[in-house]
């Protein structure tokens, strides 16, 4: 994702200070862009690209000279989009005969048919995208190569990969189609038109997937990596499985209600910054506030419609951290990185559709493309690299409206993009058509219309109509034709016209350019308020909880949140009064009595309970006034020790904030810990909660304790906040919106992975012997080395809304994780390698892997779960001289804004979490006066 933004200042400032540095960057870069658009309308472009016959094309594979094609004006020179050339009749091949365009080869399959194709060009070697891409069990992989990709890299490279892995999650099939392979094709006249060392080598791939049975293509970079790649059932996570499965089960789609605008802007609404615009996008309408609607402390008002209704041909996937902006926003805007998190629960799949007759563009980055669309992969070469998606995607949307097919964007983003190397004054060069000509695009396109009674006659007449205007070049329409061919010779089924005349763009209510801009779609009030104080739970008696937690995160945490939720909480464990937050101690008692002999004994996480220590708590503390007086016991780290309170007939909240099975390392302890527990889920006299401090531990229980529909477990999401104890410093007065050090921190350092840590990076602890909340919240960063799949470390820094930088998950496929993942073969906890063999997931279970496996596919499925990876607005590193590019280009600021954008949803999910899961606890419940064995 490095990128140059030029001459040293042209680029944003990387400071901590932000300020007087980023306003200069902004202006200077303005300076810049300013100068390169006058500029390139003098000069031609220079390349390497070369064809495979002798015909010299590249007189008119590159935008000449706009002198041709724009009008005179007091401030200069602007395309206007007017017919400035005709094709000849006679070239236009679909209408009636061949037209002198070569005739396709007739179809050789190159192998067994595959419904699901991914389809990605690269000259490196295989990238972390394709790696992930590769482990789709269910989808084929199509790799093209260049001419300057070298000749034994995935021979070589691939092997690397996968060595000592297994293969039951790897892909069917994977082709790499060298040079070679390509030249002996069957589609020759299609290929022999394409250049090579060019972006347009992707086509042959797009060709290639459908003439071996592609029903589905997704269409994807090699720096654009799935998040979720191993097959998961998952019913709720962003993932093409779940996707594809929304689809097919005909679910339902969303659509903003009463968007009538030319074009949209989908990036504010799908939770990018305010002010944010995708690639593509027409520069007059960037600051339009009629082409996008802010989701900003609002909710978006949507229709629903099922995908039966809403035939869905397209759906772009936008990327975190570093998603599809232009050149222009890169110079300009300070908010890079960013990811797009949305006001909407969690994991809502269902696609937000392109408003009706509004054009938006999507790329070639993440895209699936469906049946009734795929003669719609065809790239222009005529054109640069960073225009032709763009052009692609309007012509698309033209296309569609008349077959009746939508097009939508994923819900969530399902990659995360670790752009590649880029010089973006280069990329504003490339990309100055798109912003000289988009809007004139889009307008022609919504009055474009064809009679033409077939859809590759109306694809044809789109393109030359394109031609003549100068948006492309004649290769183009040369290319188009060939292509269109060679579809018809891999028999593929093109969809069937449903509207001609005019198209009902012409129809559609347009907003009153007179009207005030201000105003927006209906919206419904805010769902997170400026602040959030705690308050009562509707419904919920104030209970009294017992909290025996070891733990200083967990005995800190949920306890002081349950109190600010107006519960009376009781620190019962041995730690007492010890603990680093004083403001704990101000929200909650601390029980000083006698713990008796089974509470004094558990000074560990790993400490063993048998029946007969169940039965003498029991007898130590029956008659306890106190004890008598508790509603609920909290129990989190370990969670296992409410094995002790269960004679006592009350409400107990299993709340895991590690593996829930501590200290039962022996079969039999285990066993009867989980009949136990599925007891619990059974009961409802008294009530007991589920809940979990991460989804680590939610999706780890559940595969042990059962999941999904037919389960009868619900674990609710009350993960961890840190909140309780750092009120002040996350919300009120909240993290500082600026940076008083400079230096990036770094903590619990690991050793031997190779280079040095960059230049300003120190020791947290050698900074600061000792530190507050208030020391780390100066600094621009921390890089934080996971120890653990959970850690108050990450919760209370991300609390602080400090910029994380941790290592990504090509990093441990590197180095491996460690020992604080799993439990039973952990040299921290049971230390027993032969016991995950003999416990059985839950029949319901969706996963598809142990979380104790020990293998590298095991560990790589199971992280995904873990805090650091499901947490957005983190930044990822591969390998030292990754992060020390990612430090110097990020923005430290744009990055706190959006922490504490979703510390606030967090703390909102939280409550309402939390007091869905105490309705029903009843207070005052008797405690047993005779034990009864669990």
């Amino acid at each position: 994702m490095t990128e140059f933004p030029g001459p040293a200042g042209a680029g944003a400032s990387t400071g901590g200070g932000g300020g007087c540095n980023r306003k200069y960057g902004a202006i200077v870069g303005l300076a810049v862009i300013i100068f390169l658009l006058l500029f390139t309308e003098m000069i031609g472009y220079e390349g390497d690209i070369r064809y495979e016959d002798d015909e010299d094309k590249r007189g008119i594979l590159v935008s000449d000279n706009f002198a041709s094609k724009v009008s005179s004006a007091t401030s200069g020179n602007i395309f206007t989009g007017d017919v400035i050339r005709k094709w000849p009749s006679s070239s236009s091949s679909l209408k009636k005969d061949k037209g002198g365009v070569p005739q396709e080869n007739v179809m050789i399959r190159d192998g067994e048919d595959c419904a699901n194709w991914a389809v990605v060009t690269t000259i490196f070697e295989p990238s972390e995208a394709v790696f992930r891409q590769a482990r789709v069990s269910d989808w084929c992989l199509v790799v093209v190569a260049d001419l300057k990709s070298p000749p034994d890299e995935y021979d070589v490279k691939w092997s690397k990969y996968t060595a000592n892995e297994t293969t039951s999650n790897f892909s069917p099939r994977v082709e790499y189609l060298t040079p070679e392979r390509q030249r002996n094709l069957w589609f020759k006249s299609f290929l022999e038109i394409l250049p090579w060392n060019s972006f347009a080598r992707k086509n042959v791939g797009y060709l290639y997937a459908i003439a071996n049975g592609a029903q589905r293509v997704w269409d994807f970079d090699d720096d654009n990596a799935l998040y979720w790649w191993l097959r998961t059932d998952l019913p709720n996570v962003p993932s093409l499985y779940n996707l594809l499965s929304h689809i097919d089960g005909v679910g339902t789609a969303l659509e903003v209600k009463n968007f009538t605008y030319r074009v949209f802007n989908p990036y504010p609404m799908m939770g990018g910054p305010d002010g944010s615009w995708p690639r593509g996008l027409p520069l007059q309408e960037i600051k339009n506030k009629q082409s996008y609607v802010s989701q900003d402390h609002k909710a978006v008002e949507f229709d629903e419609l099922t995908l039966a209704n809403a035939h869905l041909g397209v759906v772009q996937s936008l990327a975190n951290e570093q998603p599809d902006v232009d050149a222009m926003y890169r110079l300009t805007q300070p908010s890079i990185p960013f990811d797009f998190v949305r006001s909407s629960p969690e994991h809502d799949l269902r696609p937000i559709l392109v408003p009706p007759r509004a054009l938006t563009p999507y790329n070639a980055q993440a895209t699936l493309h469906l049946q009734s669309v795929l003669w719609g992969l065809l790239l222009p070469i005529s054109v640069t690299g960073r225009v032709s998606d763009i052009w692609r995607s309007y012509i698309v949307q033209r296309i569609c409206w008349d077959i009746d097919v939508r097009i939508a964007f994923a819900s969530e983003p399902l990659v995360v993009q670790e752009r590649n190397i880029h010089n973006i004054i280069g990329d504003l060069d490339s990309e100055n058509q798109l912003y000289q000509q988009a809007s004139q695009l889009v307008d022609f396109l919504r009055e474009w219309h064809s009679n033409a009674p077939t859809l590759p006659q109306r694809i044809e007449e789109l393109w030359i109509a394109l031609y003549e205007r100068n948006y492309i070049h004649e290769l183009d329409v040369r290319v188009v034709q060939r292509w269109l061919r060679a579809l018809e010779a891999a028999r593929y089924n093109f969809p069937t016209i449903r509207r001609s005349g005019p198209p009902l763009a012409q129809q559609a209510t347009v907003v009153n350019e007179e009207k005030d801009q201000e105003e927006q779609p209906s919206v419904v009030p805010p769902i997170v308020p400026e602040h959030l104080p705690m308050s009562k739970c509707p419904g919920v008696p104030r209970l009294t909880i017992w909290a025996p937690d070891l733990y200083d995160g967990t005995r800190a945490d949920i306890p002081t949140m349950l109190a600010d939720l107006g519960m009376n909480v009781i620190l019962g464990g041995i730690k007492r009064n010890q603990g680093p937050w004083p403001v704990v101690f101000e929200k909650v008692t601390v029980y000083d009595g006698d713990l008796g002999a089974v509470g004094n004994k558990y000074r560990t996480h790993s400490t063993p309970l048998s029946d007969g220590d169940i039965q003498a708590n029991f007898e130590f503390w029956k008659d306890n006034a106190e004890m008598q007086s508790v509603d609920l016991y909290y129990c989190s780290f370990p969670s296992s020790m409410c094995e002790m309170w269960l004679p006592f007939n009350k409400s107990i909240a299993f709340v895991p904030g590690h593996r829930y099975a501590q200290g039962r390392c022996d079969l039999e302890t285990r066993n009867k810990l989980d009949r136990r527990l599925q007891g619990m889920i059974q009961s409802t006299n008294p009530k007991h909660i589920f809940g979990a401090l991460s989804r680590y531990d939610k999706e780890y229980m559940e595969y042990y304790l059962g999941s999904g529909p037919t389960s009868d477990l619900r674990v609710f999401r009350t993960y961890a906040t840190g909140f309780g104890y750092l009120w002040k410093e996350a919300f009120e007065p909240g993290p500082p919106l600026s940076f008083n050090r400079t230096e990036i921190l770094s903590v619990k350092t690991k050793a031997g992975f190779g280079g040095k840590l960059p230049a300003g990076v120190v020791e947290l602890r050698t900074l600061y012997p000792k530190y507050t909340a208030v020391d780390l919240q100066k600094h621009p960063g921390i890089i934080l080395w996971a120890y653990s799949v959970m850690s108050y470390k990450l919760i209370d820094f991300y609390a602080l809304a400090v910029p994380l930088y941790m290592p990504s998950l090509k990093f441990y496929r590197a180095h491996r994780f460690g020992d604080d993942r799993p439990m039973t073969y952990s040299s921290y906890y049971c230390k027993n390698p032969t016991l995950d063999s003999l416990l059985p997931k839950h029949p319901t279970s969706v996963h598809p892997l142990s979380p104790e496996g020990q293998g590298l596919e095991d560990e790589q499925y199971w992280l995904q779960f873990s805090d650091f990876y499901t947490f957005p607005h983190i930044t990822y590193f591969d390998d030292m001289e990754d992060l020390a590019r990612k430090i110097e280009h990020n923005d430290p600021l744009t990055i706190r804004r959006g922490m504490i954008s979703e510390n606030k949803k967090r703390l909102a999910d939280f409550k309402q979490q939390m007091c869905d899961a105490l309705v029903g606890v009843e207070a005052n419940r008797q405690t047993p006066t005779e034990y009864s064995s669990p």
